[in-house]
């Protein structure tokens, strides 16, 4: 598959950011920007196809929360690895590794200890997902807590990403520290540092925060799911993307094949992926993206990957801040959550800017966990 990079990724403003100005928006991701599932599918599959070798090794799969997640998780099916994530929500009964991500909006990150120490009995390799590596040191810095706190139990670590920005420098000390180096494109992060600049035209912003608007029918449930932020097998998570699948061509009454929208919420991303690709092959004009925690500058001009936004409330947490872009009119909309949906203030914002843009036909399916 051929990967056309100056069309698929493309930088935007941080809002209010002081420690880094620019985030990479990837067209092809599911996060920001509405994209077909297959195609952003293809594009993880193929991450993982440069992973083969060394996933002949014992290994387990780390994504990075929020906008790595999907990525970590196509990986982890693609190479028939086991997998978990990092996260930013409080999970029940859990302890946790606690470490940062500097130039993030939200810093704190949190791995689920106990799971991870089942894990080092039997791996001979962890592979941590991004969706793009600038410096390295949010990888760099679990890695060294990780070594500290287990020592010998440590496996060896290879660091895979979609985009790599990391200068000579950061690469020696990967290198020095072991800790190999996997992508699919190599960015230079002080292109994108001065392109941004150039951009002045602000394109439209919406506070959704205080507007409500109802669902076409009341959530679906599918009760029973996999906590995906945990350690899983890819299998267990496939039957349950397939499970879900079932859910909505069964239940949901969906008008037609024209324009499907399935939508996810912040770190919960794959299932929209995995289902829509699905409904796709059953011949459904499908796209997926996802809100998120990050606030970035929508701006209407050539070549800027985000021009509108609409700010709402989180569905996991009714006083944080979550963002929604580019959103379109579609024949029916899904949306897809790992949240709670009774009485839930963000998917009330949603479901009011969904209709805002002209859409009618709004589900939604809870992915109540066990």
């Amino acid at each position: 598959m051929e990967m056309r990079w100056e069309q698929i990724i493309g930088a935007a403003k941080r809002e209010n950011n002081q420690k880094r100005s620019f985030v990479v928006v990837n067209r092809w991701q599911g996060k920001h920007v509405p994209v077909q599932p297959t195609k952003a599918l293809q594009m993880m599959t193929l991450l993982a196809e440069q992973l083969k070798e060394q996933a002949k090794e014992h290994c387990l799969v780390i994504g990075f929360a929020e906008t790595a997640t999907a990525i970590s998780l196509a990986v982890a099916q693609a190479l028939g690895c086991p997998c978990m994530t990092t996260t930013r929500e409080a999970l029940p009964s859990v302890d946790y590794l606690y470490f940062s991500e500097a130039h993030s909006h939200a810093t704190e990150q949190k791995l689920v200890k106990e799971d991870l120490e089942h894990s080092l009995s039997w791996v001979k390799r962890i592979i941590f997902v991004e969706d793009e590596i600038t410096t390295g040191r949010t990888i760099l810095q679990l890695v060294r807590l990780l070594r500290k706190t287990y020592g010998r139990q440590c496996p060896a670590f290879t660091a895979a990403s979609v985009l790599n920005g990391m200068g000579t420098e950061e690469l020696a000390i990967f290198n020095q520290e072991q800790i190999s180096c996997v992508y699919l494109h190599k960015t230079d992060p002080a292109f994108y540092e001065a392109q941004v600049q150039q951009y002045k035209t602000l394109g439209n912003s919406y506070d959704l925060r205080t507007v409500s608007a109802g669902l076409s029918a009341a959530p679906f449930v599918y009760a029973g799911a996999l906590e995906l932020r945990r350690l899983q097998k890819p299998a267990a998570i496939k039957a349950q993307c397939a499970a879900l699948y079932e859910l909505i061509r069964q239940q949901i009454p969906l008008q037609s094949k024209e324009r499907l929208l399935l939508l996810g919420t912040e770190e919960f991303m794959y299932p929209a992926l995995a289902a829509g690709q699905m409904l796709e092959q059953d011949g459904y004009q499908v796209w997926c993206h996802a809100t998120t925690r990050s606030p970035i500058v929508p701006i209407v001009e050539q070549g800027y990957p985000l021009q509108a936004r609409w700010q709402l409330h989180s569905f996991y947490e009714a006083e944080r801040n979550t963002y929604l872009y580019n959103l379109q009119a579609y024949k029916n909309v899904v949306i897809v959550s790992d949240a709670a949906l009774t009485a839930n203030k963000g998917l009330e914002n949603l479901t009011a800017a969904l209709r805002q843009c002209g859409n009618e036909n709004i589900y939604a399916v809870e992915w109540r966990r066990l």
